[in-house]
């Protein structure tokens, strides 16, 4: 219990590194106008716990699955396969549901759903490489290693494009 709890707090901070990359970076040109559909950029700002928050349960529901399918044979390959396999049909439903009532730009919607399947990917990786093996010490820094040069490199490429 301790290494999934451990374990789904290091995907959870993959995936917000990766929403963070994908939003501040890839997507900052889209969050720059303003979309009727969406709240004010104050109010957004604001709000940014309740979407970390969503990610967090979305990260337990993924864990709890991959858990479930590979209680002891579990792996890399298999975590990154689960992950694109969930993340590819997360993000097709949400492409196709905001499509459906949003009034925003197909490709914002899409690109926003790419980056769910990315980030649900990566949230897989996280689990095939950290729930199996007999000791995940130098696996533990390798992960917090990636997240830290990830929100480094989203705040440097940032600052470059301003």
């Amino acid at each position: 219990m301790k290494r999934f709890i451990l374990t789904t707090f290091l995907a959870w901070l993959f995936f917000l590194m990766l929403d963070f990359l994908a939003h501040a970076v890839l997507l900052r040109s889209f969050w720059e106008q303003d979309f009727q559909a969406l709240k004010s950029k104050v109010e957004l700002f604001r709000l940014i716990p309740f979407g970390y928050l969503s990610f967090l349960i979305l990260t337990i529901l993924f864990g709890w699955l991959y858990a479930r399918l590979f209680k002891t044979d579990g792996d890399v390959k298999k975590g990154l396969a689960f992950g694109a396999i969930c993340g590819g049909l997360f993000a097709l439903s949400n492409f196709f549901g905001w499509y459906s009532f949003l009034n925003l730009p197909p490709l914002f919607m899409f690109l926003a759903s790419l980056g769910y399947f990315v980030e649900i990917s990566g949230v897989g990786f996280v689990f095939g490489y950290l729930l199996h093996p007999a000791s995940i010490k130098k696996r533990i820094w390798a992960i917090i290693s990636f997240i830290v040069f990830g929100f480094f490199l989203g705040i440097a490429l940032q600052n470059i494009t301003l």
